[in-house]
């Protein structure tokens, strides 16, 4: 795998623990299963729906900011010639059809 996967893979890891730990998306996640999106009298439910909306923004907000600071972290990394191993691509030639 090579730095830029290696890369993604640790900004995968990292987002889906940070999700774990979103104790808010659980009970909003339980809450949609359970009630579904409408009421009992069938009127949409928009609080809950607002309210999980509100949430996977927050979360998205937090998945770029944390990204970011991974791949700082990492251009900071080569940048200093700390990083352990950069691994050069050659582009390759196009192939024909």
């Amino acid at each position: 795998m090579g730095t830029l996967g290696k890369l993604l893979q640790q900004g995968t890891d990292y987002l889906n623990n940070e999700m774990k730990n979103e104790h808010e998306v659980g009970i909003t996640a339980s809450n949609a299963i359970k009630h579904g999106p409408f009421k009992p009298d069938g009127a949409l439910n928009e609080g809950l729906i607002l309210e999980g909306l509100n949430i996977m923004t927050e979360l998205s907000k937090s998945a770029v900011k944390s990204f970011k600071n991974i791949l700082t972290a990492e251009k900071d990394a080569i940048a200093a010639g700390k990083h352990d191993k950069t691994e050069k691509v050659e582009p390759k030639e196009p192939q024909k059809a």
